[in-house]
């Protein structure tokens, strides 16, 4: 369960699901997620390179004071 991490990005809307224990939303998204991974997979790889950034600008903000 990721959704703390996809929380407020157009991943949230697209691979997390509304309700853990529905068995056919988990197979829709299931379905909907492999149609379209290569759109998927762009979309995290850029949140995950934001994230990157972020945390190595946190890093040396806290290194310098």
């Amino acid at each position: 369960n990721n959704v703390l991490f996809f929380k407020g990005t157009e991943l949230e809307k697209l691979v997390v699901v509304k309700s853990d224990d529905n068995i056919n939303e988990i197979a829709e998204k299931i379905n909907y997620v492999i149609k379209n991974k290569k759109q998927i997979n762009k979309i995290y790889e850029n949140i995950k390179k934001q994230y990157d950034d972020d945390c190595i600008k946190a890093i040396e903000k806290f290194i310098k004071e």
